[in-house]
């Protein structure tokens, strides 16, 4: 079981268990797919190019996100698709002090979380992140909560370690997720999977499409 098929190191880990040992290989979709454009279109073609096309199954958030994939793809992909909810939040466990020391959280700001963007938007997005770092710098601590595999990922490495926007932590640890997602008052986004930690801790909700328009620029 395995998410992110499009990226190395998954798509050799795809192959490697299809030809050497015959498993089944299972996806993960990480994000909820909710607004079809010609970005996720293409995603959804590559899943017939090599290594993706061995996947044998995605495990999907809802029905409804299951139907917009088949939208961007054919109906071949309905049989591929299991509606398993998201059974992530299912056990939720809070390590919430030791967050704290580990990213010096100062009790006397308050904390926002920026959630990353990887399509088309992302320069829109930084340009905002930014512009907030600036504005918030003595008031605020900012967290950027990267995909997992970001870091690394030859389009994206040159802009951490540091990372570009001076002011704002990055989250590189997937298992401090959901403390950071409860400690921070306010989340920042675009609309898709990643406001569930908000509506989980009912928190302040920011949707990004307002600046950077992804419904219109992830059709251009």
């Amino acid at each position: 079981i395995l998410a992110r098929e499009r990226w190395q190191p998954e798509q050799s880990i795809i192959h490697e268990f299809k030809t050497k040992f015959g498993s089944k290989v299972y996806c993960v979709e990480v994000s909820s797919h909710l607004l079809n454009n010609i970005e996720n279109r293409l995603e959804m073609l590559s899943r017939k190019n090599y290594p993706q096309n061995m996947v044998d199954y995605f495990f999907e958030q809802s029905q409804f996100a299951k139907e917009r994939r088949i939208d961007c793809i054919d109906e071949s992909y309905r049989n591929k698709s299991i509606v398993v909810g998201n059974p992530r939040f299912s056990k939720v466990k809070l390590n919430i002090e030791s967050v704290y020391q580990k990213y010096n959280i100062d009790k006397g700001k308050e904390q926002i979380l920026f959630w990353g963007v990887i399509n088309t938007t992302r320069d829109v997005a930084f340009k905002a992140l930014k512009i907030l770092a600036e504005k918030k710098k003595d008031t605020h601590q900012i967290y950027y909560k990267c995909y997992p595999g970001e870091t690394y990922n030859s389009k994206f490495v040159n802009q951490f370690n540091p990372f570009i926007v001076d002011g704002v932590q990055v989250v590189y640890d997937e298992n401090d997720i959901f403390d950071i997602a409860n400690i921070c008052g306010t989340h920042i986004g675009q609309v898709c999977s990643v406001f569930n930690f908000g509506f989980f801790f009912n928190k302040k909700i920011v949707n990004l499409d307002s600046v950077c328009n992804a419904s219109e620029r992830l059709n251009d």
